[in-house]
């Protein structure tokens, strides 16, 4: 494992650990304070893309935050990855939320961690993973989702303990109108404390700067990605207060 500082003031540090057999590489970023301090810890989770440069940016600007960021790897060994590779663990969602789960204590045992505040964000799969997370009756204390496939989980119903945000763009051509129905009604059954923002012309992608091919769905909107960030921001100031 080796630590490096930054010159924004951040430390990270590459987090060896495993899932059953699968060997994970998540990478840890916090403010390099220089003190004694605990910080709550923020598990950010990638795309279908693997824990590539979106999913480290997204967990410096937490660390940026004064949080803890742990970039979560689904795939194993840090591989990036793409359809098919998501593909194989949507269809075994038992084994997703193992490797989800996996992470948790991981990040909760780092030195400068206060293991009683631990939230979880996640985009596009890695919002659907958060989201199963959620569902899996985690004590993790939130959950954000941004551009989530919001898909059943097809697991064994849980008292939802942790509070979510869901955050969504009301153009998403991946998500159907009968998909963001069964979530609101799911909500709506299950009681968690929830909340639900959608964003006029955002498609999926939308906090992606890459993201650019609407003929796909998938497109960068940059006043999304600013409201949805902030809506983030608020929620882990409330979670961790």
């Amino acid at each position: 494992m080796e630590e490096t500082n930054s010159i924004m003031l951040m430390k990270k540090q590459e987090i060896t650990y495993t899932s059953e057999d699968v060997t994970m590489k998540g990478l840890a970023v916090w403010p390099s304070t220089g003190g004694a301090e605990s910080y709550p810890v923020v598990l950010v989770v990638h795309t279908l893309a693997g824990r590539d440069d979106f999913a480290i940016g997204r967990a410096e600007e937490i660390a940026r935050l004064g949080y803890v960021a742990f970039a979560v790897d689904l795939y194993g060994d840090a591989k990036l990855g793409g359809k098919e590779m998501m593909q194989t663990l949507l269809d075994d969602r038992p084994e997703l939320l193992r490797r989800i789960q996996a992470a948790v204590p991981v990040a909760r045992s780092l030195s400068q961690v206060d293991p009683s505040r631990t939230a979880a964000i996640g985009f596009c799969f890695g919002g659907l993973t958060v989201l199963d997370l959620a569902r899996s009756g985690s004590d993790v204390l939130g959950v954000t989702s941004f551009h989530a496939l919001l898909r059943a989980s097809g697991l064994p119903e849980q008292k939802i303990h942790s509070k979510i945000l869901a955050l969504h763009g009301a153009k998403d051509p991946l998500i159907s109108d009968e998909q963001l129905k069964e979530f609101i009604d799911d909500m709506n059954r299950l009681k968690p404390d929830w909340q639900l923002h959608i964003y006029g012309e955002a498609i999926h992608s939308f906090t992606n700067p890459k993201a650019s091919s609407p003929q796909d769905g998938y497109l960068y909107n940059e006043i999304a990605a600013r409201r949805s960030w902030k809506s983030m921001e608020n929620f882990l100031e409330e979670l961790f207060s």
